[in-house]
């Protein structure tokens, strides 16, 4: 009787440990199955069909921009999210994770395209705005309720200390050859 009782323990917390996983305090993990998302927050949860990643309800990623000049920029992107209950069929493949890391650099990879070098020395916190709203406008139109959307352009160095070249020719001295166009 005692032996019998001692096994169904053993069994029973067996189960508890195949079954039964425990994530940290703050983070939630997201299966992904097709198209089909379970999110699990609690810090105990049983395991859901589909390939699963672990997470917390904010983005804090680095995505690469490139302008209309193909200057490559990177751009760090951060915002709060909602998981939805489904992907559109149009999502990337893979975990929930990494698909909305792609999904985010496919907004910016757009976004960034439309803007000019000049818009990142002159104009660059509305540069950062537009990318901003192109990443939050199509996060929410795939049904993930993004927001606080922060965006920050990490340009080189003494980036800001360029000029476009038609302030360059403005302010350089006119010699006679180049005033005669011979140069």
């Amino acid at each position: 009787m005692r032996t019998i009782t001692v096994l169904i323990l053993v069994a029973a917390i067996l189960a508890l440990l195949v079954f039964v996983h425990y994530q940290p305090a703050g983070s939630v993990t997201v299966f992904r199955d097709r198209q089909h998302l379970v999110m699990r927050r609690s810090m105990f949860f049983v395991r859901a069909r589909g390939i699963a990643c672990r997470t917390t309800m904010s983005f804090d990623d680095v995505a690469s921009g490139t302008t209309t000049t193909h200057n490559a920029i990177p751009i760090r992107i951060r915002f709060t999210y909602v998981v939805p209950e489904s992907v559109p069929p149009d999502w990337p493949p893979g975990t929930w994770c990494a698909s909305l890391r792609q999904r985010v650099q496919y907004a910016v990879t757009r976004s960034s395209s439309e803007l000019t070098t000049a818009d990142l020395i002159d104009r660059r916190r509305d540069a950062a705005d537009r990318i901003a709203d192109a990443v939050k406008n199509d996060l929410n139109a795939s049904g993930v309720r993004a927001s606080n959307v922060s965006v920050q352009l990490n340009v080189p160095p003494r980036f800001d200390s360029l000029h476009p070249a038609q302030q360059v020719r403005k302010r350089a001295p006119v010699s006679g050859a180049l005033h005669h166009g011979r140069l």
